[in-house]
């Protein structure tokens, strides 16, 4: 497959997405533990009450109830691994010219934030440089604020939730 052809030596599609896979775990984790506290008492007591077990109280109250909580958590992660700068920098490899668009995963790449740290220090004022990596930002602030909307949307929905009802 040529998705998966080239010689993996470090600085790559690959190594980036997992390291940011790592680095977006904690935020995601942070807000699903959060919707499900959130989740009424008497949600699970009733589970309990009809000889359920932990694992079906969870499988069948608790994930149930917060499916669009943990949805917006995940899409808040998304978010935040949209705006990562810096480490991916250090690890997508910055490939430039004819090698921009990768044809492998163990190929080096570019992000639009590694762009603009890359080339914004040698961008001079006023030129069309300068005007494309401006360009490359606004594209990414509406990219990350779109999600981060959405995502709060959907989690502020599960937290207003009280005794089973959607307060609107």
């Amino acid at each position: 497959m040529a998705i998966f052809s080239g010689t993996p030596f470090g600085l790559d599609i690959f190594t980036a997405s997992v390291v940011l896979a790592i680095m977006i775990i904690p935020t995601i984790a942070s807000i699903s533990r959060e919707i499900m506290i959130a989740v009424p008492q008497s949600q699970r007591e009733a589970a309990y009450m009809l000889g359920a077990t932990k694992w079906e109280v969870f499988k069948m109250a608790v994930v149930p109830y917060s499916k669009s909580g943990l949805v917006g958590a995940s899409i808040l992660g998304l978010g935040r691994a949209v705006g990562e700068t810096m480490a991916i920098t250090m690890l997508i490899g910055n490939a430039t010219g004819q090698g921009a668009f990768p044809s492998s995963l163990f190929s080096p790449g570019q992000t639009l934030s590694s762009i603009i740290a890359n080339e914004f220090p040698e961008a001079a004022s006023g030129s069309l440089h300068m005007a494309a990596l401006i360009g490359c930002g606004l594209i990414l602030f509406a990219i990350a604020i779109t999600i981060n909307i959405v995502a709060q949307l959907l989690v502020s929905r599960v937290l207003k939730t009280h005794q089973g009802a959607i307060l609107a």
